[in-house]
């Protein structure tokens, strides 16, 4: 799924009310937790993706994240 289409689930799903959740939940002992986030600037084409993955302590295993430019992808 592109950064474009992501951004325009996310405007869809704003205007339903859609509740969000406050804080963060620890996972169950012996799982991890995988946190996906992302945003997409249509004005100038620009867009981040992070992820972080964290054990049931809270502690983070493993993080990263990536920007990208689109020209002209926002558009079509």
């Amino acid at each position: 799924m592109s950064i474009a289409a992501l951004a325009r689930n996310y405007k869809m799903a704003s205007k339903k009310g859609m509740k969000i959740r406050e804080g963060w939940k620890k996972p169950p002992e012996g799982k991890v937790m995988v946190n996906i986030d992302a945003s997409f600037d249509e004005d100038v084409g620009y867009g981040s993706v992070s992820a972080i993955i964290r054990d049931s302590s809270g502690g983070v295993l493993v993080a990263t994240q990536f920007s990208t430019s689109c020209c002209g992808c926002a558009n079509g």
